[in-house]
């Protein structure tokens, strides 16, 4: 139903909680193990991309050694939309660090489509993709393949029609006012001096 799609919060976690059945623990499973596996490819690529044995293996410890924290542990305990995010920002990292390595179709397509996923989870990661946006423009200017010229900008047009869907679902939502309310009540009305 429209409600869904165009209520107070963005749709990466009810999609989520739909697929666990609703189930928090599940849920929660879920979380983990995508957590898990999107640090395990992160590695992964390191390993297949850095050509310095020792200095791959040195950053996948360093990669593990942040991974590991608790902080990050008790953050995929709870369903919470920033570990999601979390997850699914390492892999769609990891997919643009796999395309940058072979500038293929595929590639670029399952990263712009791990993109997306990442940017359906929060509404702050909007902005930060428009910024992988026109990167991409610049390489789809560069680029003399017209075949891959013309990849990368049906994956603009992905990417700005998902910015695009964030921007309208937080203005009918009026999601925006929770965090300026909030803003408001901890730090401007307890303070005096405002």
């Amino acid at each position: 139903s429209p409600s869904f799609w165009f209520t107070e919060r963005p749709v990466g976690v009810p999609l989520m909680m739909w697929l666990s059945a609703f189930n928090n623990r599940a849920f929660v499973l879920i979380q983990t193990t995508i957590f898990a596996v999107s640090v395990a490819f992160l590695c992964h690529t390191i390993l297949r991309i850095m050509k310095v044995r020792p200095l791959a293996w040195l950053a996948c410890a360093a990669i593990a050694a942040i991974a590991i924290q608790p902080r990050f542990g008790i953050w995929n305990l709870e369903v919470l939309s920033e570990s999601l995010g979390i997850s699914l920002s390492i892999i769609a990292l990891t997919c643009w660090l796999r395309a940058s390595q072979a500038f293929t179709t595929g590639r670029i397509w399952i990263a712009t489509l791990a993109t997306v996923a990442w940017m359906l989870v929060r509404d702050s990661h909007g902005i930060p993709a428009l910024v992988l946006v026109l990167a991409l423009v610049v390489f789809a200017w560069r680029e003399s393949d017209q075949s891959l010229r013309r990849t990368l900008i049906k994956c603009v047009g992905v990417l700005l029609l998902a910015f695009s869907y964030i921007s309208v679902a937080q203005a009918v939502s009026n999601r925006n006012q929770y965090p300026l309310m909030n803003n408001v009540g901890l730090r401007i009305l307890p303070d005096q001096a405002m």
